[in-house]
């Protein structure tokens, strides 16, 4: 009787336009060079002992919004971001190991890759001329205050140079 109530009010709930009743399966990146980011800065996050961020695919076209403009008008920060964003940035690189080296060569890059404050991020990436305009967008987690102080540079779980490109 419980599965057949269940059955039913997923099927209303689909006639309303419910897209499903199942869990959603877990976010992950529309690109292969995001696809890469983001394991790399979960990796680094594992790596300290600190939990995954979750994958926004709303940052993502926050982020890929960003990227496309600074692919016409030169690397800068996104000024309009929401007070609850966090913003890294990133050009000139050939690929996604080059693009994380820098990220987490950078104190504030890494501070933003490393907060226990951020919840979830959404890479959003354009490629021209042969080189990647990347742009990696933090939100808060629900609760949380800021993003805290910078995390040592090493050690670097994700070091290698090499990875997915243009």
């Amino acid at each position: 009787m419980r599965v057949r109530v269940l059955v039913a009010v997923c099927a209303m709930l689909v006639a309303m336009g419910a897209t499903a009743c199942a869990p959603a399966p877990p976010m992950t990146p529309g690109n292969g060079i995001a696809q890469d980011l983001f394991d790399r800065v979960n990796a680094e996050r594992a790596a300290r002992g600190l939990a995954p961020l979750s994958y926004d695919h709303g940052l993502e076209q926050l982020a890929t919004d960003w990227a496309a403009h600074m692919a016409s008008a030169g690397l800068s920060h996104n000024p309009k971001l929401p007070g609850d964003v966090g913003e890294n940035v990133a050009t000139g690189q050939t690929n996604s190991g080059q693009v994380h080296a820098s990220w987490m060569g950078s104190d504030g890059h890494r501070r933003n890759l490393l907060s226990e404050g951020y919840g979830s991020v959404g890479i959003g990436i354009v490629c021209s001329g042969g080189q990647i305009f990347a742009v990696a967008d933090f939100r808060l987690a629900p609760g949380a205050t800021g993003v805290g102080g910078t995390p040592a540079a090493q050690p670097v779980a994700r070091p290698e140079a090499s990875g997915v490109g243009c």
